[in-house]
């Protein structure tokens, strides 16, 4: 059998394959810990505690409000096991790399009970889980998020979609709360998990887990702006049945 040495064009092309060759995907679970068991000299936009920390919120999000979106948008697992396992332990990075953003400018500022310096760390340690993800190759440029607020363009729509449904809210309040049959106001914003024409469904603490809680009837002008993961602030009463706003704060595109 003939032998000989590859040449350096071959040597050179055959690494630039290998290093541009994708990954094998890995759960989201997987990838904090990776991330998370670098050495302490990498460590640097806070404790280890904090990087800790911030990461164990980040998966409760994901496996909590995340659970829900997914459900709603019914999108299939990654993996195949664990079979009704959590969220993070399912999906790869990039299937969850659109809830990044409700983490940080929803969760953390709402829902996580810690001094603004604190939120400060962590955002700026899942900013740094992000640009990790992106040069692992876990996440395109195209997916890795921006936490910055949203533009100018969806907060005119969401204020477009606010005037509206105030209109409404205040055309139906004359009815009787003695009719309601049943109220939702314990949030301090509701996410959006699906729209269709006329209707929204929001997600919502049920009892012991996070669910859906709708349909909620809405005027087209309304289902045509607000997106799934956008942010209300308002109270919900049921009548006949039927779940409708009852008083409407704020809207808050994500």
């Amino acid at each position: 059998m003939t032998t000989g040495t590859a040449s350096p064009e071959c040597t050179a092309l055959s690494g630039a394959r290998r290093a541009g060759r994708q990954p094998a995907k890995i759960s989201l679970h997987k990838a904090m810990n990776l991330f998370f068991d670098r050495g302490g000299d990498e460590l640097k936009r806070g404790s280890r505690i904090d990087y800790e920390h911030a990461l164990l919120l980040l998966e409760e999000y994901i496996n909590s409000f995340g659970s829900v979106l997914l459900r709603a948008a019914d999108v299939s697992p990654t993996f195949a096991k664990p079979k009704n396992g959590p969220v993070s332990k399912c999906y790869d990075p990039a299937s969850l790399a659109k809830f990044f953003r409700g983490f940080v400018l929803f969760f953390l500022q709402f829902k996580v009970n810690a001094s603004n310096e604190i939120k400060e760390t962590f955002v700026r340690i899942i900013e740094e889980f992000v640009e990790w993800l992106g040069a692992k190759g876990h996440l395109s440029k195209e997916l890795q998020s921006s936490f910055e607020l949203a533009d100018q363009k969806s907060i005119r729509l969401a204020l477009q979609a606010m005037y509206v449904l105030s209109r409404a809210v205040a055309h139906h309040s004359e009815r009787s709360h003695r009719n309601m049959e049943d109220i939702h106001d314990g949030e301090p914003f509701y996410v959006v998990s699906r729209v269709k024409s006329g209707k929204i469904w929001f997600v919502y603490y049920a009892d012991t887990c996070y669910d859906e809680l709708g349909p909620v009837n809405v005027p087209l002008g309304v289902s045509d702006i607000i997106k799934s993961s956008w942010l209300v602030d308002c109270a919900f009463g049921k009548f006949d049945g039927r779940w409708q706003i009852t008083s409407i704060r704020s809207i808050l595109p994500i």
